[in-house]
């Protein structure tokens, strides 16, 4: 490009050489020779030659602009091909669109829900109403395709028409402002944009298709095991409260009465885990489907863990618990039952994953803008390799439980820890696990602080 432009400056002198070249003959001739034919020749031969040259200028003006504009149009196709998201490639197509027609542009996708805006570009300038017109679109949609260019259906507002990939149809451009653009060259410099942005858009969907495949391929995966899970873990307690109902309702009068009792105490023991299993899965279905309302209030964290300890497992009594209060009030804008959900679960999973005997402790506090609160027990620990597994749906560490066993083969149904990831999250807090040196683990949670607002009495 640049030596093109240098030839073209080489051309303007040497027009101007022999242009004054021709002159100075032309008056030396005039002055001495006085040939008046070869003075008019020479003059013609001037004029015809600067005109040659001014024509050429010309024509090198024509290929230079033409040869740029196809380095733009390069351009611009090559950043549509870098563009990864459907959303950044129409923006793409309907900047470089606008820029060309300098006009305004909308894009209506195939697949825009009924009474949807399309996407809509603006020349510089601009700030013109584009109005909706579905029924043009629909008519774009129907017209057919020659050689190549589908034909546009114009309305008062503009010109619309139906842009295709090899397999489908991708939406309408809509050009504004009226006719067509007059000119072929433009026309074609919109095609070529349109037809480029056309192709990313194909590669763009069929990649969308392809993780959407894959999700939904995970999701049923996730849901085969939720029914294993669930029939899993639902089977032992129930199993083990009908067995122990037999056994109560024939052997009844048999049975001696510290054995009544511990088959009263397990059935009363499983059906509490059971209910608590039920409330974590409503709540966490809620939570997902966006069904659940948080109605958060300011609330005192000594009242909501005060509410919490009274519907934890009764064998905490079996645990040393320990409660360390914070010396100060420590408010927190929360929902209340789901924060004491949190509480109850971290407590529960420390009962479950701890020998009896051992210590389990719960603490608050405040740091800067945050209220932390603490469960934690000198329990087995977890490794470091599944500390972010634990908050995984039906996710379990291989840490020993109150009972000797392996998670794995002790009640999985991991969803209290997940459970209690999603309701801090809602919260806008944070929630994660740390080892307790020298032995156990710390669960611990963070919620923005609150000061007591005028209107709110303790």
């Amino acid at each position: 490009m640049k030596t093109r432009v240098n030839s073209l400056e080489g051309v303007r002198v040497i027009a101007l050489v022999v242009s004054a070249t021709a002159l100075l003959l032309g008056l030396i001739n005039a002055l001495f020779v006085r040939n008046w034919l070869v003075i008019a020749c020479i003059v013609v031969a001037a004029i015809a030659l600067a005109w040659l040259l001014i024509d050429f200028k010309d024509q090198l003006d024509g290929e230079l602009a033409k040869r740029k504009h196809e380095e733009e149009l390069h351009q611009t196709a090559a950043q549509l091909r870098d563009r990864s998201s459907s959303e950044e490639i129409v923006q793409g197509m309907l900047a470089a669109i606008s820029d060309i027609a300098d006009r305004d542009v909308a894009w209506y996708p195939y697949e825009m829900p009924e009474g949807g805006d399309p996407h809509v570009f603006h020349a510089p300038g601009s700030d013109a109403y584009i109005p909706n017109e579905p029924d043009a679109v629909k008519a774009a949609l129907s017209l057919p395709v020659e050689a190549s260019l589908p034909q546009a259906y114009t309305t008062p507002s503009g010109s619309y028409r139906a842009l295709r990939s090899k397999t489908s149809v991708l939406g309408v451009l809509a050009i504004m402002d009226g006719d067509d653009p007059t000119s072929t060259a433009e026309l074609n410099s919109i095609m070529t944009i349109a037809d480029e942005a056309a192709r990313a858009l194909e590669r763009s969907n069929a990649q969308e298709a392809r993780e959407q495949a894959a999700i939904t391929a995970q999701n049923e995966k996730l849901r085969s095991n939720l029914l294993l899970s669930i029939s899993h873990d639902l089977r032992t307690p129930l199993t083990s409260i009908s067995g122990n109902a037999d056994v109560l309702m024939t052997s009844n009068n048999t049975l001696r009465e510290e054995e009544r009792t511990r088959l009263l105490t397990d059935i009363y023991d499983d059906a509490l885990w059971l209910n608590q299993t039920v409330e974590n899965l409503l709540t966490m279905t809620r939570l997902e489907n966006d069904s659940m309302s948080l109605k958060m209030d300011y609330e005192l964290m000594d009242d909501v863990i005060e509410e919490a300890l009274h519907h934890v497992s009764r064998k905490l009594s079996e645990h040393e618990f320990v409660l360390v209060d914070s010396d100060e009030l420590l408010l927190v804008r929360m929902n209340a039952r789901l924060i004491a959900l949190v509480i109850i679960n971290l407590i529960n999973n420390a009962i479950i994953y701890t020998q009896p005997g051992s210590t389990i402790t719960l603490s608050t506090k405040r740091e800067n803008n945050q209220v932390i609160v603490s469960v934690a027990d000198n329990g087995p620990g977890i490794p470091d390799a599944d500390k972010q597994r634990v908050f995984d749906p039906f996710g379990t560490a291989t840490r020993a439980t109150a009972r000797g066993v392996s998670a794995d083969t002790f009640r999985s149904f991991g969803l209290g820890l997940s459970l209690s990831r999603s309701i801090i999250t809602a919260h806008n807090g944070t929630i994660l696990v740390e080892d307790n040196v020298p032995s156990g683990c710390i669960f611990r949670f963070s919620l923005p602080a609150e000061e007591a607002p005028n209107h709110v009495d303790f």
